[in-house]
């Protein structure tokens, strides 16, 4: 915005609302003859925008406290049912950082929150007096959890894969909440 009283046509190339809300607060600061039906029709906008805007973030504020009930129930249920659980430990920080193949994958990752349901799992078992254990397990899902072969395959392609050394045929989440299961068992001996 130009300090001299008039309006920065600048902020006419960026599409963003933000810079558009911007011109607007400048304009009702600075207005000009024959301005009346350009302002009045941005002075619409903004008020459109506005509602808008405050209805979108109390619908987002709603679906996270829904979120946030749905695993506080979830995890308040595995809790009362078991005494230990293991989590495995998921590069979260690096995860996020991944390209994306499909684009709807960082609104997925937005939505499911895994480390705030990280966090409410391992609040209701330490709160139940439980173990609530974060488990580093390398190739979870390429290994077999009968055998321990490690095949090469590409699980994006296809949800479940047969072991080319003992042949079993095994769900690919399965199979990695076995070995993590496996993992996170042989740490809790360990600790003793």
């Amino acid at each position: 915005m130009s300090g001299d009283g008039g309006l920065a046509t600048a902020a006419l190339s960026s599409p963003a609302p933000r810079a558009l809300i911007n011109l607007f607060e400048e304009w009702k600061i600075n207005r000009h003859l024959d301005d009346e039906n350009a302002f009045a029709t941005i002075s619409a906008w903004h008020k459109q925008h506005v509602h808008l805007w405050t209805w979108q973030a109390n619908l987002r504020d709603q679906l996270i406290r829904r979120r946030r009930e749905l695993y506080r129930c979830f995890a308040a249920d595995l809790a009362r049912h078991f005494r230990c659980v293991f989590l495995k430990d998921v590069p979260l920080r690096r995860l996020s950082a991944r390209p994306l193949a499909i684009p709807t994958q960082r609104q997925n990752r937005f939505i499911a929150a895994i480390s705030v349901l990280f966090r409410i799992v391992q609040h209701a078992f330490e709160r139940q007096g439980g173990i609530a254990m974060r488990i580093k397990v390398e190739n979870a899902t390429m290994s077999c959890h009968a055998c321990g072969t490690l095949d090469e395959w590409d699980p994006a392609a296809t949800l479940t894969h047969t072991c080319s050394n003992c042949e079993l045929t095994w769900d690919q989440d399965y199979n990695a909440a076995r070995n993590v299961l496996t993992r996170g068992l042989s740490v809790l001996l360990e600790k003793g």
